[in-house]
């Protein structure tokens, strides 16, 4: 059996860093894991940066939650802040919060100068203006990078009718809510953790690609199985792989025809995905209708689906989007190489 958990680390009083937490006990007998790493210590009142969790379990592995059926969720500590319910994105790269998850105001402040100022957006309709610090970031059980760069949004503007409605909602029931938490919120997520090597942004880096050792190879998404493995890749052979994470070309056939090349991006946070109408021949989604999704003319078949079971939204330009189905039934690994390009290796295609 395992070990008993760690103790908590030592707080620093008004200036100094936190201590790290205390090592889970060993487990009892060969190849066991540890018990749960102990919680890092407060920093500074003033200055000083927080203590991370002691080793713990395999030192690789965290529990995955999906929510709302399309969600991979996995819980983080950010700047010593609460524990909150991060995304798992291989559509985007770097991590996105909110000031509330870095311990409020005085969190933010305690972070001292922002290293950089940007906007970005997601596909849904929310644009937000966000500043870049560099902080802690704790997945539990020791894994925890070398301080990076964490986005905190400043101010965030809904644009779609999604959008719109559900952060008029939420402010009808918390007038200090705002688009960005309600966005996220709507499906019980605090923030987000771009994976994807060659995503578009927001950047400038991606967290888990600093953390140290060989957990920085990539990161398997292993919704089956319900959880989030860091390092190399753990999936025995034979895999499927696709140069490009998240985007890639693969190829779709429609109720069997000729598969056609189309610009995608394999996206764990995609929910049910997105379909160019020049795949389907129609600016809607017609009923009962096959598709499925390859690697290549003559390739493996990645996943497929019936458009009266799973519904992508279509749309008139862009790339499709795969949504959270290929990661449901399958691990699914993001290997960090080639470097800004990664590669997506599926599991059991199906």
């Amino acid at each position: 059996m395992s070990g008993g958990a760690g103790g908590t680390g030592g707080a620093a009083g008004l200036l100094g860093w936190g201590a790290n937490g205390g090592a889970g006990g060993l487990g009892d007998g060969v190849g066991v894991d540890r018990g749960t790493g102990g919680a890092g210590g407060r920093g500074g009142l003033l200055y000083g940066g927080y203590g991370v969790s002691g080793p713990g379990g395999d030192g690789r592995t965290v529990p995955l939650e999906i929510i709302h059926v399309t969600e991979p969720t996995v819980h983080a500590n950010v700047n010593g802040g609460p524990t909150s319910t991060i995304l798992v994105d291989t559509g985007s790269a770097g991590l996105v919060v909110s000031p509330e998850d870095v311990g409020g105001i005085l969190g933010v402040l305690h972070m001292g100068l922002p290293t950089g100022l940007s906007i970005s957006g997601y596909s849904g309709g929310l644009y937000y203006i966000f500043a870049t610090y560099t902080t802690t970031v704790d997945f539990g059980n020791g894994i925890a990078p070398a301080p990076p760069a964490v986005n905190v949004v400043l101010l965030s503007i809904p644009t779609s009718p999604f959008a719109i409605s559900t952060y008029f909602s939420a402010l009808l029931a918390d007038p200090t809510t705002t688009p960005f938490e309600a966005y996220f919120g709507a499906v019980g997520v605090d923030g987000v953790l771009g994976v994807g090597p060659n995503a578009v942004g927001p950047g400038p880096s991606i967290p888990t690609m600093a953390l140290p050792g060989d957990l920085n190879q990539g990161v398997l998404i292993d919704a089956p199985a319900g959880e989030l493995v860091f390092g190399p890749n753990p999936l025995p052979a034979p895999n499927v792989e696709v140069v490009g994470s998240p985007i890639t070309t693969l190829y779709v056939k429609i109720d069997g025809g000729t598969p056609i090349p189309v610009p995608s991006i394999i996206d764990s946070g995609g929910v049910t995905g997105t379909i160019p109408s020049y795949v389907i021949g129609s600016g809607t989604l017609p009923a009962n209708t096959n598709i499925e999704v390859y690697t290549s003319p003559g390739g493996d078949r990645l996943y497929a689906f019936n458009t009266n079971d799973y519904r992508p939204t279509v749309i008139s330009s862009g790339l499709m989007n795969t949504g959270f189905l290929p990661f449901r039934f399958q691990p699914v690994y993001i290997d960090y190489s080639p470097s800004g390009i990664g590669t997506t290796v599926f599991d059991h295609p199906a």
